[in-house]
This record gives C-alpha cells, structure tokens and sequence, in this order.
C-alpha cells in the first residue's frame, strides 16, 4: 500500500500516461500538451477532475465520452482509450508509446531514453521497482495499476473492495448517476471487475461505432 501512496502522491499517472498514451501527446501540441495536462492535474492524483479539466477546452469538451465509468474523474487510462479510438478513427499511428523510447530495441526503456519523456523521467526511480535502470513494460503496467488502485481507494472509502451508492454519491457523482447500468449484478455494489467492463464496453461499443 504504501507503494501504491507513493505513486498517487507522484501523480505518477501522468508519466505512466506519457508511454502509453501518445494519442494527445503526438497528436495535439507535442509536448505542449503533457505539461497542460499536468499543470491542469493540480492535486497531482494522476486523474483530471471535472473542475480541472476546465482549463483543457478538448478535454472538458469531450470529458463525459472520457470518462467511460462515470465516476466523475478522468483517468488516464480514460484518455489513452480514448486517444486510441480517435487514432483508429482519423487514421493515426498506433504502436507507439514504450516502443517510441526504446530506441535500441531492447525491449527496456534507460534512463537516457526516459530522457525524450520529461514526465516519465522524474518518476524513473519511483517506476523502476527492481532498481537495474530499466523500465520494462511489466513496471510500467505495474504502476499504471497502483495508480488505478489509488483512484479505487478514494471512491471506495471503507475499503471493503467494493462501492456502495452513498459512497459513489459522496466521491464518484458521475458513477452514482449510472450506478444502476454499471452495477451489472445489482446487488447494491460496483466492483473493480464491474467498473473494467463498464469501461471496456462503452469503449467498444464506441470502437464499432466509428469503423
């Protein structure tokens, strides 16, 4: 848990948000764009709330098809899902992001090649859990994850692993809006696993939509 913490406490999911999602990095205003997002991420959570995605007009714009579990923040897993459906859509690139950095082709990202990722760079040493200089693509899922599970933490606020509705009227007033559609089973309870597959079917369901 403390791991977790720390990585909340970086806002590290802004640099996790640097390798894998370069749809809004390469696609709008470089690198230009990551410092707004993290000026714009002013309590450094590594998510954009309603209020601070005010000051990124596309974002703020767009931010209800964002944010696909209605939880009334926007992760950047969100944003990388839905850089990639726009991608697909207008015809960007895709498999970019860690391959983009590792410019040897060694499957790893060093410290020198973090060096083209400011963001990413900064949280090297908190990312790089085994302490060998490399990134590889298990930590970077590995802290993309504790991110997750710090944006779980603050929904799920007595930490029994699942969310009641007074707990999504409290801190997720988007989920608790659609607590019905996401609570699959409807027993009164949004799980993590019900969250992904609210979250993977409003991107699919957009996904076939724009072939």
């Amino acid at each position: 848990m403390k791991y977790v913490a720390v990585l909340a406490a970086l806002g590290l999911g802004s640099a996790v948000l640097l390798v894998n999602s370069d749809a809004f990095a390469q696609g709008r205003q470089g690198g230009g764009f990551m410092e707004r997002l993290k000026a714009a991420d002013t309590n450094a959570d590594g998510m954009l709330s309603r209020q601070e995605a005010a000051s990124l007009p596309h974002i703020a714009k767009h931010f209800d098809e964002i944010d696909a579990n209605h939880d009334n923040f926007v992760t950047f897993e969100e944003l990388r899902a839905y850089g990639q459906a726009h991608r697909g859509r207008h015809g960007g690139h895709g498999g970019k992001g860690l391959r983009a950095l590792d410019k040897d082709g060694d499957g790893r990202i060093s410290r020198e090649e973090a060096a083209a990722a400011p963001r990413l760079a900064q949280h090297f040493d908190a990312i790089d859990a085994d302490k060998d200089g490399f990134l590889t693509k298990d930590e970077l899922k590995a802290a993309h994850r504790a991110m997750h599970q710090a944006h779980w933490a603050k929904i799920d606020t007595n930490g029994d692993g699942k969310v009641s509705l007074d707990e999504a009227k409290a801190n997720a007033p988007r989920l608790a809006q659609h607590f019905d559609q996401v609570d699959t089973n409807h027993d009164g309870f949004v799980t993590q696993e019900e969250m992904k597959a609210a979250f993977a079917a409003h991107h699919g369901k957009r996904g076939h939509g724009q072939q």
